[in-house]
This record gives C-alpha cells, structure tokens and sequence, in this order.
C-alpha cells in the first residue's frame, strides 16, 4: 500500500504550483544590456548640447556628462527622494511619443534660479523656492530640453518638439506628485547624470522615463542608423552565344627549301661541212 503525504507535504506541493503558475516578467516591460547602452549614449549627445545651452543662460561653466542607466519602481523611488526636491515634466509634441520628468535638488534648483535673475548663485536659501524663482528654473530647462530636443532630431533625422515643461516641488513619499499622475509608471527607467555649474554645483540631474518611452527612442537610433536597404540589381540581359571566328587554315607543312637550279642557255648545234680538196 503507497504511503500517505503529509499535510506539510501537500502544503509544500501547493506552495511549488502557485509559483510556477506565476506568469514570466515581460521582456517588453525590462531593458536588456543592449538598450540601457543606446539609452546612456542618446542621453549622452542630447544632454551634451543642453549643457551649451545652460552655459550660455546662467554664464557659468556647465558640464553634463556620464549618464548612468537603470531601472527603478514607484515605491523605489519614495526611498531614493525622502526629501522634496524639484521636478519637471517635459511632454513631446512631435517626433516622439510621450514624456519624461527632470529631478533636481531643491538647492540645485534654487542656485540655478538666482544666476537666472541675475544673482551671483551664493549663499542662496532653498527654502526660498517661491513661484518666481521657480519659473525661472522653468525657463532654464526649457531651454535645456529644447536643446536636447534638437540634437533628438539631428539624430534621428526627424522634426522632434517639447512642449513647456511644468514644474513642482514634490515629496515622492506623499501622493499626488508630478511623478504620480505620469500614468504611475509601473517600471521606469532612470538615467542620471552629473551636473557641474562653475563652482557652485556639483551634483546629480536625473530623467525618469517609462520603460516603453526609452525602447521608443532605442528604436529611432536604430532606425536611424540602419543602412538603408540596396535595391537590387537589374537581372542581366542572357548573353548571346559567342561566335567562333573562322579558324584560319592551317599552314601548310613546310618543305624543305632547295636552291633554284641555274638556267643554261641553249646552243644552237650544226652539221660541220669541210672545204673540198
């Protein structure tokens, strides 16, 4: 007779069902190795010219440079920011597809709003963030994410524009944020970059994106880069059968060569006749 199970027997055989029955992560829903590359380099190029832009508004020095790829959930997200900081949002009117946010600390927003009204960017108060200074901020990456925008069309080779963006003191550990009401992204991708301005910043600017916005902008790379495809050549025309060209006869075997025999003239020849005695 076949031995009873247990009941922790049967409890570990239902435990090992209901996880194997668990649906597999989506790869739509991840970035493979291949993609957080092409994702770092296009934020590398765009985030190149807006660096030039900001340099120009703020007179300062600016350097924008190592982007760092990864992906981060909403509630990751609450832990990295316990304290408020600055967003904006950046929505695409053309060329592309969606949106993306700007984070920035509340100091790093609050220096850049002072060089922007003119200030000298020292010994500035972040709590004084008032509605003022955050639209300047605003206009400051305006100008940033239009320049990006530009290099975004230069190499995808297509018209790409930004709308405005809107701008937010958030605290990602309450609701109701900039973050949250961007569709509560389930994964996002998170590309941070270091942000150098003169001597007064040296910190992080980060751009937060759903998972699908940056497999769009891989896929424009792609698409952009691919050679285009080589139409194939005509089929060629059958050639027509060659003609042999009459064989010349074959020289005659060579004799050998005789001298020529010398001609001897003719004598002509007589009877002889005697004179009588």
């Amino acid at each position: 007779m076949s031995e009873m199970l247990s009941q922790d027997e049967i409890d570990a055989l239902l435990r090992g069902t209901s996880e194997s029955s668990k649906p597999e992560a989506n790869p739509e829903e991840h970035l493979d190795s291949m993609e957080s590359d092409a994702l770092g380099e296009i934020g590398n190029i765009s985030f190149g010219n807006s660096a030039t832009a900001l340099s120009t508004l703020l007179q300062q020095k600016v350097e924008i440079t190592t982007p760092i790829v990864s992906e981060v959930t909403i509630d990751a997200l609450r832990e990295r920011y316990p304290t408020p900081h600055v967003a904006l949002r950046v929505g695409y009117t053309e060329g592309l597809k969606g949106e993306n946010v700007l984070v920035l600390t509340r100091e790093d927003a609050a220096i850049i709003s002072d060089l922007m009204l003119g200030g000298t960017g020292i010994g500035v108060d972040p709590e004084g963030l008032d509605e003022i200074r955050l639209s300047a901020v605003q206009e400051a990456m305006n100008q940033m994410m239009g320049a990006a925008a530009t290099s975004l069309s230069t190499v995808f080779s297509k018209k790409i524009d930004i709308s405005p963006p809107l701008v937010e003191v958030f605290d990602a550990t309450k609701n109701q944020t900039i973050i949250d009401r961007l569709e509560l992204w389930e994964t996002m991708v998170l590309i941070e970059f270091n942000l150098k301005v003169g001597t007064l910043i040296d910190s992080k600017i980060v751009q937060i994106a759903p998972v699908q916005f940056g497999k769009q902008l891989v896929n424009e790379l792609m698409a952009a880069t691919s050679p285009a495809p080589v139409a194939p050549a005509p089929a060629a025309a059958p050639a027509a059968p060659k003609q042999e060209a009459p064989k010349a006869p074959a020289p005659a075997a060579q004799q050998p060569v005789r001298p020529a025999a010398k001609s001897v003239p003719e004598v002509a020849v007589s009877q002889a006749e005697f004179m009588p005695l």
